[in-house]
């Protein structure tokens, strides 16, 4: 009868080998994970799959959208790696035996780990999420702004305006290039103004056209004379501009 039995357990062991086997879209890796499971509940119920700790993210990232994706990261035990899911649970697998992930869009991104020389993998996955925020819209403002060189005019004479919060930027370059210092005097030419919501700066510049008008002093006759019996003014005074 005990033989007869072990018959069945047998047959039947191959039977389901060979119905999970059918899967081409599991990994090898998963085939044996079922497997295992199934032979430790005949082992008296405790698998002899191991279970490995989920890993230890390293922190979500958050960038703007002109910035480069950077790679997510997490850490594991010794001796294990990680594969990456775009899901808690199921077999949508992004990557395999890779500490990091970089992904192509935001989202949240799962990481489990694995030891495949046990064999073990966590039970539960690690979520680490990529945020990807707005470049804020370019300021507007009056593209032609003057000012008087007998005013000493500076940087911080230019106006432009953003979003609520948001703090404006002036460079001398439509692209790249450092901030102008506010206390920069101003000179005629091309001002670019940005602005920055958050952590994020636009991406295109508002130019501003600037002039600083020096005119030159006028011309007249000097001394000019007047008689005081016709109490002259100010007003008498005659400069050609």
């Amino acid at each position: 009868m005990r033989e007869s039995s072990k018959n069945i357990e047998f047959s039947l062991f191959k039977a389901i080998y060979s119905y999970v086997d059918s899967f081409a879209c599991l990994r090898s890796v998963r085939k044996l994970r079922v497997l295992l499971v199934v032979a430790g509940v005949w082992m008296g119920g405790v698998s002899v799959w191991g279970q490995c700790e989920p890993p230890n993210s390293n922190g979500d990232r958050m960038i703007c959208a002109n910035q480069a994706i950077p790679a997510l990261t997490v850490t594991v035990d010794a001796g294990e790696t990680a594969d990456w899911y775009n899901a808690s649970s199921g077999d949508t697998l992004l990557q395999s035996g890779s500490l990091s992930y970089t992904p192509t869009a935001a989202g949240t991104y799962y990481a489990e780990s694995v030891n495949n020389s046990i064999p073990c993998a966590s039970t539960t996955r690690t979520a680490v999420t990529l945020t990807i925020n707005p470049n804020p819209a370019v300021p507007s403002g009056n593209a032609a702004q003057t000012f008087c060189a007998i005013n000493n005019p500076t940087v911080a004479q230019l106006t432009a305006t953003g979003d609520p919060g948001a703090t404006i930027q002036w460079y001398s370059t439509a692209v790249g290039g450092t901030p102008l210092a506010s206390a920069a005097a101003l000179a005629n030419g091309t001002y670019y103004a940005s602005q920055t919501v958050g952590s994020c700066e636009s991406d295109t510049r508002l130019a501003v056209n600037v002039t600083v008008a020096d005119p030159a002093a006028p011309t007249g006759t000097s001394p000019q004379t007047f008689c005081a019996i016709n109490n002259p003014t100010v007003a008498q005074l005659t400069a050609t501009g």
